[in-house]
């Protein structure tokens, strides 16, 4: 199956509850990795009453996938607000095969969840939302044989909540922040590389979420 939801600016899509609460329905599951699925000027809100049993997790739209499967979606131009959970939550090999200007608004977890292997389809103004200040969280396998980029947040910080390991290339942009959860690890392997290389103004800083719990460091092998 397929979901393609396109909207336009004065006519937008929207997904709500029909009590006029914060996570008052469970949200939006999608498990398909058709070409076809899109968001484009969709308003996705007040989800994430319960966790989906297929990923355990509380969101507004879920990407369900695992290790080996994963679905796919286009996002462009459309809002995530009010959710019990995350925004949105990108579950194993699932893609963003596009991602831009979209908003993440008060949400009670992370604005969303998505892997270190989709990072680099991200842009840098979307992660702007009411949540707080801004942390896009993040973890797992990096495995892209071509270089790729991790933006710096507009406003906000990466995440790390579980080990991230590097096997392709990753340039990281000036003044990107990194906040690490206790005791994650970034690991670069094999013909993996980092390139993190910051400006007088502009620093690149990996350091601990909370003050006095340390995390494990930077780990090339």
């Amino acid at each position: 199956g397929s979901i393609l939801a396109k909207g336009n600016p004065d006519h937008g899509i929207v997904f709500k509850g029909l009590g006029d609460r914060p996570a008052y329905w469970k949200g939006i599951l999608i498990l398909s990795n058709s070409d076809v699925n899109e968001f484009e000027y969709v308003t996705v809100k007040q989800a994430g009453s319960m966790a989906f049993a297929e990923s355990e997790k509380m969101a507004n739209v879920i990407l369900g996938g695992s290790s080996i499967s994963g679905a796919s979606l286009k996002i462009r131009h459309s809002v995530f607000s009010d959710g019990g959970g995350y925004g949105l939550y990108v579950q194993g090999m699932s893609s963003l095969s596009q991602f831009s200007n979209n908003a993440f608004l008060n949400n009670a977890s992370a604005p969303a969840y998505i892997p270190a292997s989709q990072l680099h389809k991200i842009d840098a103004v979307s992660f702007t939302g009411d949540n707080g200040p801004t942390e896009l969280e993040t973890g797992g396998a990096m495995l892209e044989e071509s270089e790729v980029t991790w933006k710096k947040l507009v406003s906000g910080s990466y995440l790390v909540t579980s080990d991230i390991l590097i096997r392709g290339g990753v340039t990281i942009e000036p003044g990107a922040s990194f906040k690490m959860s206790a005791g994650v690890t970034i690991q670069v392997a094999g013909n993996g590389y980092m390139n993190a290389s910051g400006a007088n103004a502009l620093g690149i800083t990996f350091t601990s979420r909370t003050t006095n719990i340390h995390w494990n460091g930077l780990f090339f092998n």
